[in-house]
């Protein structure tokens, strides 16, 4: 198992426990809310106190590992690693649903990733299998013609999100698309 897929399969595990222990944990109000209900209260040193306090339990949930912030680059790197893989719990990490009524819910779904080319193997009826820079690897799983000499001098390739979970793939800019799946 190549160190790729170790990760996003620990990745994958790490995603599957919080869910877990979300769900088994609902009723407890995470440390943020213990933060924001400080907010409230309007005596200044009780206010004072409770933040303190909240403040505390927060650090120590992040010492402890229960809880861990992270930046949207941070998530955005996640997601850009995680594309071509079906977890559907990883969606949630990277939206917070408005809860406003005004708002409208945020849309930002990456839908498509442009990365460089390292090499694309063809196999003998045609199938190519394309290695990227970043170390993602995809396999074409449709017939489609893809000519050899662009597979050869292929510098980058795109892949979008296409209907049922599937993904197309075009190679540099060339018109040419043909479903693939992720390997690692």
């Amino acid at each position: 198992m190549s160190r790729e897929s170790r990760k996003i399969l620990l990745l994958t595990a790490a995603f599957a426990a919080m869910a877990c222990h979300a769900q088994a944990e609902e009723q407890l109000p995470s440390a943020t809310k213990e933060i924001y209900a400080c907010t409230s209260i309007s005596d200044d040193s009780a206010r004072l106190k409770c933040f303190d306090d909240a403040v505390g339990k927060f650090r120590l949930a992040e010492e402890t590992g229960d809880v861990q912030t992270v930046n949207r680059a941070e998530l955005k790197a996640i997601e850009r690693e995680a594309f071509g893989f079906s977890m559907p719990s990883l969606p949630q990490l990277f939206k917070k649903r408005a809860e406003a009524k005004d708002s409208a819910p945020d849309n930002d779904e990456l839908k498509e990733i442009t990365v460089a080319v390292k090499k694309i193997d063809t196999n003998r009826n045609g199938i190519v299998t394309v290695y990227l820079e970043d170390g993602q690897i995809w396999r074409q799983i449709d017939t489609t013609k893809v000519p050899r000499s662009m597979a050869r001098k292929a510098e980058t390739a795109t892949i979008k999100r296409a209907v049922l979970g599937s993904y197309l793939m075009k190679l540099d800019d060339h018109s040419t698309t043909f479903r693939v799946r992720r390997l690692n």
